[in-house]
């Protein structure tokens, strides 16, 4: 058996993926059925093996947010380097260049702190 009765199912229905609960098993001897509940408890219906499939797995994406308070975390928000403070910036802000920085590592040392801060308050 493959599933136990509480597990997450998911199953084509009338073309369309539907969810469910494994509430009861039933083994016939040449195969095993599932009854399952969808459609919020309110339907029930018997379904073979061969039919059910795991949930697919829920994956996080990290949000931009989360993205630099780790940067933050990484590499210390008083950075005193040209390249650290590169790594701060978000990917939006790429366009600034490790030449331009290098003239102008205080102001874009104070833009990136102002904007970290500003992060981090959120």
């Amino acid at each position: 058996m493959r599933f136990r009765e509480g597990d997450k199912v998911e199953f084509i229905q009338q073309g369309e993926l539907t969810q469910g609960v494994v509430t009861e098993i039933e083994d016939t001897g040449h195969s095993i059925f599932y009854q399952i509940d969808y459609a919020r408890n309110t339907e029930i219906i018997w379904i073979t093996e061969d039919k059910l499939l795991p949930p697919a797995p829920v994956l996080k994406v990290p949000q931009r947010g989360d993205r630099m308070r780790h940067k933050i975390v990484q590499v210390g928000f008083l950075a005193d380097k040209g390249e650290e403070l590169i790594k701060l910036l978000d990917d939006g802000w790429k366009i600034l260049t490790a030449t331009y920085v290098g003239d102008n590592i205080e102001q874009i040392g104070g833009l990136v702190q102002y904007v970290l801060r500003k992060e981090v308050a959120e």
